[in-house]
């Protein structure tokens, strides 16, 4: 199957950990990931089990990272299941969706990272989630 690219938008927090929390939470109720190829993850009781449940291939989605950590990506291995920040610099909804490519390009294999979106006065006003999981 390969990778897949995931985006969410989000209201801004400014407790990164706990917006990714409840991203992962709301996607996982809402069963939006994917759930195998026999689709037993659909089933799923729990976030944990829906990835034991997809294995290797992974839920394709935010579930499959679960944790921030405050460098960017680099070549550290190690970096697998976790959300980096990236650095747009002050864009809004509209010029991020035009450049989440980049975003993917940041991304090793099963992370993501975040970055703050700003409204039409400069404030923030949501977090943008993107990466590439699966198999």
């Amino acid at each position: 199957m390969g990778a897949s690219g995931w985006t969410y938008f989000v209201p801004y927090r400014s407790d990164v950990a706990a917006a990714l929390a409840a991203l992962r939470a709301d996607v996982f109720a809402k069963k939006t990931f994917y759930t195998g190829h026999k689709k037993r993850a659909a089933k799923a009781k729990t976030i944990a089990d829906a990835i034991r449940l997809t294995a290797e291939e992974g839920t394709h989605s935010i579930l499959d990272v679960d944790r921030i950590v405050d460098t960017p990506h680099g070549s550290d291995p190690m970096r697998f299941g976790c959300v980096a920040p990236a650095d747009l610099g002050r864009v809004t909804h509209a010029e991020a969706e035009v450049r989440v490519f980049e975003l993917f390009d940041l991304c090793p294999r099963n992370t993501g990272v975040w970055t703050t979106v700003y409204d039409e006065r400069g404030e923030p006003s949501e977090l943008l989630f993107a990466g590439k999981s699966g198999d």
